[in-house]
């Protein structure tokens, strides 16, 4: 399952990472300094990339991935 999220940007994995800890596009952009609708392409994007319908099911996915939970990103863990 691992490969399959080495195409996930280390954009896309920290918002996955935000959208696992419940929040919103909204509070993603404004913490992360980007507008709302950059927030809902990566969210777009990262759903393709791992053939999922909803935000949820690509959280849990991320959540699940040891390999996307020790990238470094900007942001921090925990």
């Amino acid at each position: 399952m691992c490969n399959e999220h080495g195409v996930l940007t280390f954009r896309e994995r920290d918002i996955l990472r935000l959208v696992y800890r419940g929040h919103t596009s909204i509070m993603i952009a404004a913490q992360l300094g980007i507008s709302r609708g950059t927030v809902d392409v990566h969210i777009s994007n990262s759903l393709r990339k791992l053939n999922v319908a909803s935000r949820a099911r690509a959280a849990v996915i991320f959540a699940e991935c040891p390999v996307c939970q020790s990238t470094h990103s900007l942001l921090k863990h925990g």
